[in-house]
This record gives C-alpha cells, sequence and structure tokens, in this order.
C-alpha cells in the first residue's frame, strides 16, 4: 500500500484484486467504479482493482491550552479545553 501525505490530507492506494477493491479498514468488498465512506472518516474509490482513499476531514492547528480529537460522527475535528473538557475551544 502506498500512502501520502501533505496538507494534512491522507492519500493512499492500494493494487488488488482486479475488478474488485477490499476495504483495508473494514475488509468489505467493493466492485471496481464504486466510491465509499468508511468509519475511519475517509473517502475511498476502486478502480480497476486499486483503492484510492484520501481524509474527509482537514486537521486544525495546535490551539494553546487545548486538545484536539477527530470526531468520527462528523469526521471533524474539535478541540476542548484541556483544564475543562465541557467546554469548546475557540478557533480562530
Amino acid at each position: 500500500m502506498a500512502s501520502l501525505t501533505f496538507g494534512g490530507l491522507t492519500l493512499m492506494q492500494r493494487k488488488l484484486v482486479p475488478g474488485e477493491c477490499t476495504d483495508s479498514y473494514d475488509g468489505s468488498k467493493h466492485p471496481s467504479g464504486s466510491a465509499w465512506n468508511t468509519s475511519e472518516c475517509m473517502s475511498c474509490e476502486c478502480n480497476h482493482g486499486t483503492m484510492s482513499c484520501c481524509s474527509r476531514y482537514v486537521a486544525i492547528a495546535h490551539l494553546e491550552g487545548c486538545t484536539s480529537y477527530l470526531d468520527k460522527e462528523t469526521c471533524t475535528y474539535k478541540s476542548r479545553k484541556i483544564n475543562d473538557p465541557s467546554k469548546p475551544c475557540d478557533v480562530p
């Protein structure tokens, strides 16, 4: 599998069985020409047995006094105050 990261985005490409791709995240099979979203917030395509995926989210910059996490339901990063996780951080 080849993987490339740039600008906070990850692109992965994997050559598999011709005409079919097996999702490396959950093992599901997809026919050539199909596209799907994974539970890991990746957008994938299968073309001629090659699976290509890229992230559906953009990472946010480090915010002083905050911690960030990927919300897998919305596929977005969220930030919370380290000293009070009930409060979100203001993103400039």
